[in-house]
């Protein structure tokens, strides 16, 4: 949603042979502000979407309103979702992609790397129910997994049951933007 969380688009972008549109909400909540999404900076296309529960700050709970036309429209040839396994807006995604005339290759990216059963909410919170449901859907659905480390991989494989083919793909860091800070002088 906003400017630096789309660095490694940019960076995609500079490919001739990628043609690379992000679909993002139009509001979302980061730490204790609403943030507009970020429009981008012209080298790659940014569709914004109303989102439903963008503001809760709940990651992932919200959904989009109207992602089946939106991809209809685009006719993506590659579909990569950026979310958790239990995230609704990521079985949305796949839900879609089912729907399209010509179904696109399904990449999910995941950071999970401890083994979850969502019997850490208590009995009295949906989301005990919902994520191991709407987990088991994107696994079953998804056509490839991106991992963000080795332990996400073992984690995939041991306890959530995955047997499609994964790589390790880590988040880049900019040394220019971030670096360690001058050693303190006192």
């Amino acid at each position: 949603v906003i400017d630096v969380y789309q660095d490694k688009f940019r960076h995609l972008a500079q490919y001739p042979d990628i043609d690379l549109t992000i679909i993002i909400p139009e509001a979302y909540r980061e730490g204790s502000s609403i943030v507009e999404g970020f429009g981008g900076t012209g080298e790659y296309k940014v569709v914004k979407l109303p989102v439903f529960f963008g503001n809760s700050g709940r990651q992932n709970l919200h959904f989009y309103r109207s992602l089946l036309p939106t991809l209809q429209q685009l006719q993506p040839d590659i579909l990569h979702l950026e979310e958790e396994p239990e995230s609704i807006v990521m079985a949305q995604g796949l839900y879609c992609t089912n729907r399209l005339a010509s179904r696109p290759t399904t990449i999910i990216y995941t950071w999970r790397n401890i083994a979850k059963t969502h019997r850490e909410w208590p009995r009295t919170k949906l989301q005990r129910y919902i994520y191991p449901l709407v987990e088991r859907y994107t696994l079953q659905h998804a056509d490839f997994v991106v991992a963000g480390n080795r332990e996400v991989v073992d984690v995939c494989r041991t306890s959530m049951g995955v047997t499609q083919p994964m790589s390790v793909i880590p988040h880049g860091v900019d040394p220019e933007t971030y670096r360690p800070a001058p050693p303190d002088p006192t």
